[in-house]
């Protein structure tokens, strides 16, 4: 999956798996928080987990179709899925 980011100092990946299932990980680079719109025609992202240096891992239930907010934090990971985070499927 090609997946770009207007922000150079934001690093993006995606995956797309069988029914449906997609991800898209950001990785802010920065040392300044990045605000960040992910469009996905057809995604519907259920999941968005925050790894930091700064503070635990987090993960929130979102509710988005095919398009998503989300602030990025100096040195973070953003994941954004509709997998369940931490079980195999």
């Amino acid at each position: 999956m090609q997946a770009t980011s207007s922000h150079p100092d934001v690093l993006v990946t995606a995956f797309q798996g069988s029914g449906g299932r997609r991800t898209v990980i950001l990785l802010n680079r920065s040392t300044q928080e990045q605000k960040i719109t992910v469009k996905w025609p057809g995604a519907a992202f259920r999941y968005l987990e925050t790894a930091s240096p700064r503070e635990e891992n987090s993960v929130i239930s979102v509710g988005s179709a095919g398009q998503i907010e989300a602030v990025v934090a100096p040195g973070s990971i953003v994941t954004l899925t509709n997998v369940e985070l931490g079980k195999v499927k």
